[in-house]
């Protein structure tokens, strides 16, 4: 079965409520959220195939100039993914970027190419899904906040 990155990548997301969607230029603070990586059951059998998924409990956002650093962790586990993106968001932070770099826990980054989409509802950050390519192998984040659940 071949993995369809695309479809992948928008069937993951879902949209729910959380903080304000904040201008991480203006603040020059980074952005905290809190929630789980969450995915389908039916995507279980895209990790037999190599696709790598995030196991996480909170995300943090920062400015880097013109670049966003979208880190995704656990309080247990430690950082599983980092993505550079592109800063060319519609609104502050919110829209879909290119992937330039991915880290993948605490090693080195590396080139890869994919992208990152922070969604909101009612100027509410809700999601946050990464999706990178790096020798081959597919890196996949889908996060929802603690508020998405009521």
């Amino acid at each position: 079965m071949t993995v369809n990155r695309i479809g992948l990548f928008g069937v993951i997301a879902a949209l729910a409520l959380t903080e304000p969607a904040p201008d991480a230029s203006a603040s020059g603070r980074p952005i905290h959220l809190t929630g789980d990586c969450t995915y389908s059951s039916r995507y279980a059998e895209l990790r037999d195939q190599g696709v790598a998924f995030a196991r996480c409990d909170q995300v943090v956002i920062t400015e880097t100039g013109m670049a966003l650093l979208i880190e995704f962790s656990s309080e247990t586990g430690g950082k599983a993914f980092t993505y550079t993106v592109e800063h060319v968001f519609d609104s502050p932070i919110v829209g879909t970027a290119k992937v330039t770099d991915l880290q993948i826990r605490a090693g080195e980054a590396v080139d890869a190419r994919g992208k990152c989409t922070i969604y909101e509802s009612d100027t509410l950050i809700s999601t946050v899904t990464c999706i990178a390519t790096w020798q081959g192998r597919i890196y996949v984040a889908n996060f929802e906040t603690d508020a998405s659940r009521f």
